[in-house]
């Protein structure tokens, strides 16, 4: 979704949230009453991992305080469809994270998208024995750039490779999540890893053995998934009210 756009939508939701009321957590309507169900993907450091780790869980964490309410993770490690969840009656969740962005198919599939809570660009990781060889994605010709399916990782990943002449169905390859990912890279499986800025930039902050390339901006933001009209209000007017500023340096630290 277009960065302009997405602004617009702020600009909006602020003239219609100021005149809003936020609900007591006993009229909160939540699959489970007074208690918020999140969803969260547990493969995306720093954005979400583990159980109820990353950025966007604190700000779960913040925006459940705000609203009175309990909080419960429910940790998975299958990203594709994730953004489905909430919209199902047979799940539990009312939220899904798992550094989502707006996109026409996942809003097709039932996402209901909150307002954007960091900003993010394109960027591939490599190791940094290999940083002589690529200056563009034409230099990955023969080689292959590993992704997640269902990520904007892999759409522009695609996208950029079709626009250098690649031969998309040989250099793009689709991993189950990101350890899997990173193992393939570390092994010289694959050549480098397609995705959002934010998680690759955590890597090189973590393991000196990699590094990032070819940064491009594509107007991307992240967003949380809600189930319902009245939840989605309450969370974007603590968006709104109450913003968290994510900074990498609170997340990704080099443990060596």
């Amino acid at each position: 979704m277009n960065f302009g756009l997405i602004m617009k939508m702020i600009t909006l939701f602020g003239v219609i949230l100021a005149t809003s009321t936020t609900y007591a957590h006993a009229d909160m309507p939540t699959k489970r009453p007074g208690k918020l169900t999140v969803c969260s993907y547990s493969q995306f450091k720093p954005i979400t991992y583990g159980v109820g780790k990353g950025f966007e869980a604190d700000y779960m964490r913040h925006i459940a305080q705000s609203l009175d309410l309990k909080i419960d993770f429910f940790p998975e490690e299958i990203y594709e469809q994730l953004w489905s969840m909430p919209s199902k009656a047979y799940t539990l969740c009312d939220v899904s994270i798992g550094g989502f962005s707006v996109t026409q198919t996942r809003q097709e599939q039932g996402a209901i998208f909150s307002l954007p809570s960091a900003r993010f660009s394109q960027s591939l990781l490599i190791r940094n024995s290999d940083a002589d060889e690529f200056e563009s994605y034409a230099d990955f010709n023969h080689k292959r750039i590993g992704v997640v399916p269902g990520t904007t990782g892999k759409t522009f990943a695609v996208q950029r490779a079709q626009e250098a002449g690649l031969d998309v169905s040989s250099v793009i390859v689709d991993y189950a999540d990101e350890t899997t990912l990173l193992t393939a890279l570390e092994s010289h499986e694959i050549d480098a890893i397609g995705r959002g800025e934010i998680g690759n930039d955590c890597q090189v902050r973590e393991n000196p053995y990699f590094s990032t390339i070819l940064k491009r901006d594509f107007g991307e933001s992240f967003s949380f998934v809600v189930n319902n009209d009245v939840l989605l209000e309450n969370i974007n007017h603590v968006i709104m009210s109450e913003p968290l500023e994510f900074s990498i340096e609170n997340y990704c630290h080099n443990e060596q």
